[in-house]
């Protein structure tokens, strides 16, 4: 399979392949992340305050509704306008706070409510401003009136509207909730999956790398040794055209000039053998011949002696 491919090539595809995969699943870890720092967000700014900033605001028109009932019940002129003028201010508290809320992220149910929630609000307001100024006109009847018949049933109508929109901060925030863990549940699953998928890519291609590898070198690991032992038998195949399919091809040209090159010196070695058993048969000869030489010579010494005794003797 990857007999052909140059491991260069082969070791920059497996790293880039992890390196995809690496990027990949830091990119998607990060956008995770984001989307669950916006579920977050989204459940502390667009509910979790919300519910908060709506209590508050109930509070405070309990707090109206005491000074609506304080100044029904006086008589004091100047004690109703220090009332109402505290009532004012609480109102405009209240009315900021409201401003707040209709920032956030309203459902549609929200927009009913908040909708019916300034119909009361506008209209408990005009109630009790009537309240403050039929006390302030000494109108002690109409006050009571108009507090028992037209404040108290507005308060408790607007209360009421103010408590469901704090009940449903609740219920839209557990559907956040359920939001928020079903992708939870996505991404953890998603990531499972291509986790295990790029272990086990990377456990195949490393399996493929190191048997491309190792298993050639190996190979050329005991034909340099069988060489370095003398014995140039060894029967060498070539079955790629990459870096250790070359490493084998060379070896392969190397054992084969060692062979060539040991044959040649093998029949160098042996014509001097036969040249130096031709100089010794020729040293044999040469000997042989030098000691008849020497024999003819001691024999021709022996009678020139003779000679010599018998010239004497003449």
């Amino acid at each position: 399979m990857f007999k052909n491919i140059r491991i260069k090539s082969l070791l920059i595809s497996v790293i880039g392949l992890l390196s995809t995969l690496l990027i990949g699943m830091s990119t998607w870890g990060l956008y995770s992340i984001h989307q669950s720092n916006d579920g977050l967000k989204t459940i502390y700014l667009d509910r979790t305050m919300p519910a908060v900033d709506l209590a508050t605001i109930n509070d405070i028109w309990e707090m109206v509704r005491k000074n609506a009932i304080a100044i029904a019940n006086t008589k004091d002129a100047a004690f109703a306008k220090i009332k109402a003028e505290e009532t004012v201010q609480t109102i405009k508290r209240a009315e900021g706070i409201w401003t707040k809320y209709m920032q956030t992220e309203l459902t549609v149910e929200e927009e009913r409510l908040a909708k019916k929630k300034l119909e009361l609000h506008a209209a408990y307001v005009t109630s009790i401003t009537r309240i403050f100024r039929m006390t302030m006109a000494g109108d002690a009847e109409g006050a009571a009136r108009q507090l028992k018949d037209v404040a108290e049933p507005l308060f408790y109508d607007l209360h009421e509207t103010i408590y469901r929109m704090i009940t449903l901060q609740g219920t839209v925030a557990a559907e956040k909730y359920a939001e928020a863990q079903s992708e939870y549940d996505f991404i953890f699953m998603v990531t499972s999956i291509i986790v295990s998928s790029g272990v086990l890519l990377a456990v195949i291609a490393g399996y493929f790398l190191i048997r491309a590898i190792v298993g050639p070198l190996s190979e050329g690991i005991a034909v340099a040794n069988a060489v370095a032992s003398g014995d140039l038998t060894s029967r060498i195949e070539v079955h790629s055209t990459n870096e250790t399919g070359r490493l084998m091809l060379a070896l392969k040209q190397m054992n084969d000039n060692l062979v060539e090159f040991v044959s040649k010196v093998r029949m160098g070695t042996d014509s001097i053998a036969t040249a130096s058993s031709e100089i010794a048969a020729g040293n044999s000869d040469l000997s042989h011949r030098t000691e008849e030489q020497t024999s003819s010579l001691e024999q021709t010494a022996s009678s020139m002696e003779e000679l010599a005794a018998t010239v004497k003797q003449n």
